[in-house]
């Protein structure tokens, strides 16, 4: 014989009758039943592309199954949010979302609000040589163009520039950002003539005539003045400085030579090139 509790029976019978627990049985099988037919993964609008701006980060899964959302910056510890966070800084994301039918998608995106630089250089200076090394999270279009020559050119990252010249360089990286930098080589002595001829060291006349004296970055002229009986006198010229950039074309300094005697002229330029030259 065999124990047989007609009350449980009867109690289970009448469970299985019970409309709430018939709905609350259909709702767990219609649960299952559409986890067991979900294969697809939630979907986001984030794409795996170079942001300019923090990214709103929202998502959705088309089953209607409930899903979580995780987000990784760089090498660090992956952090579950919530959709319609933000990211709040530049950096390398990435975005996973998994249901509760274990579907996960992966997205990898970057987030550059920073316009690029150019590693060990100041705007507006002067370099023996250059070279540009671009500091940027995303990569840069180097754009180069010397204004002496008015030529423009694309540079790889790490060019050298060594002509003497004045340089616009304009970087650009993936996200749009830009950067302008003005920056110059100049090895060059000022220019000085007498009677629109140059002059490298002396230089003799026998009348009355003008010296010029000339370079873009010029800054400071001396002339000294010996009469015949030695007696000198000095004068100072001095352009106020300035920095490199668009308007850097030569500067000319006009001096009259009218009395018999010696000048000596000295001219310096904004980066120390000097040059002395003297005319009787």
């Amino acid at each position: 014989t065999s124990y047989r509790d007609t009350n449980e029976i009867a109690k289970k019978t009448e469970d299985l009758n019970n409309e709430t627990v018939k709905e609350a049985l259909q709702e767990r099988l219609d649960k299952v039943s559409k986890l067991l037919d979900d294969n697809a993964a939630p979907t986001t609008k984030v794409e795996a592309k170079v942001y300019n701006d923090n990214v709103e980060i929202t998502a959705e899964d088309e089953a209607g199954n409930p899903f979580k959302m995780y987000l990784t910056k760089g090498n660090g510890k992956e952090k579950e949010i919530s959709s319609g966070d933000k990211t709040t800084s530049d950096g390398v994301y990435t975005l996973r979302l998994i249901d509760e039918a274990f579907n996960e998608q992966t997205v990898t995106f970057t987030v550059d609000t920073t316009a690029p630089a150019l590693k060990d250089l100041t705007r507006g200076a002067h370099y023996p040589e250059i070279t540009l090394t671009v500091e940027d999270l995303t990569k840069t279009k180097i754009e180069v163009t010397n204004m002496d020559k008015n030529e423009t050119t694309e540079v790889e990252d790490g060019t050298k520039l060594t002509e003497d010249a004045t340089y616009k360089v304009i970087l650009t990286d993936e996200a749009g950002n830009t950067a302008e930098y003005w920056l110059a080589i100049d090895s060059l002595k000022p220019t000085i003539s007498v009677k629109d001829e140059v002059v490298e060291d002396n230089a003799f006349i026998n009348e009355n005539t003008e010296v010029k004296v000339f370079d873009k970055f010029l800054t400071n002229v001396s002339i000294t003045y010996e009469d015949t009986k030695g007696n000198k006198t000095t004068e100072e010229f001095t352009r106020v400085d300035f920095e490199v950039g668009p308007r850097n074309e030569n500067f000319t300094l006009t001096y009259e030579l009218t009395k018999a005697g010696t000048y000596t002229i000295n001219a310096t330029d904004k980066y120390g090139n000097q040059k002395t030259v003297t005319v009787e």
